[in-house]
């Protein structure tokens, strides 16, 4: 992050525009940014909602229980904080692409799993694998973006990251809860179809599966 030049000065809604259609053309440029942020977006948009409005509806139908749901977000949460310390423990180089694609891999499948369970220790045990997922990848994603960018393009190429990682969940949120409403089991398994979909387009990329 050393000795990033100075952005220049914007004095209008125009020029703010022009910044981040940039940003957009240098990740669309570049074929494995290209291919890995889309993956990122439909990862935030099928994990996000899904899971915030899922686990309510589990909680709820399946237990009765405000505690049920806390239990179930907590696994979530221990398992991300895992997943994000994990890279920093390894002492030893991982081929980062590879991994970026076999956790998403199992996301997508841990997502359709969770339409198919119903004890409560397993589903934890699930989310559990599934937030430690969910963090390894975003910080093996993150440290491979931010150390290929040109040094010019960091700041709106990461507003690209940021909008796909936060901005999308709203959207996320009212799709999964349309879902949801019409049947629970089809929200899971249609997250986690796009989910294995969109990783399988990834990884027909070489340039990503060699990413280290």
């Amino acid at each position: 992050m050393k000795n990033v030049p100075p952005a220049p000065e914007i004095n209008s809604s125009s020029g703010i525009w022009k910044v981040i259609l940039e940003g957009w053309r240098y990740v669309i440029k570049d074929p494995p940014m290209r291919s890995l942020m889309f993956l990122v977006i439909v990862l935030n948009l099928c994990v996000g909602g899904p899971f915030t409005v899922g686990l309510a509806i589990i909680s709820k139908q399946r237990y009765g229980s405000a505690a049920a749901f806390g239990m179930l977000l907590s696994s979530l949460a221990v398992g991300s904080l895992l997943g994000s310390l994990l890279p920093a423990l390894i002492k030893y180089r991982l081929r980062r692409g590879l991994i970026v694609l076999s956790f998403s891999v199992v996301i997508g499948a841990g997502m359709i799993a969770l339409a198919l369970l119903h004890g409560f220790i397993p589903i934890v045990i699930l989310l559990a694998i599934l937030g430690f997922g969910s963090g390894l990848t975003a910080v093996y994603f993150q440290s491979w973006l931010q150390a290929r960018i040109d040094r010019n393009f960091l700041g709106r190429v990461m507003s690209i990251f940021m909008f796909a990682t936060y901005g999308l969940l709203p959207i996320s949120y009212a799709a999964a809860g349309a879902f949801a409403q019409t049947k629970l089991s089809l929200m899971f398994v249609g997250s986690g179809a796009l989910v294995l979909a969109a990783t399988v387009v990834a990884a027909l990329d070489k340039q990503i599966r060699a990413i280290d």
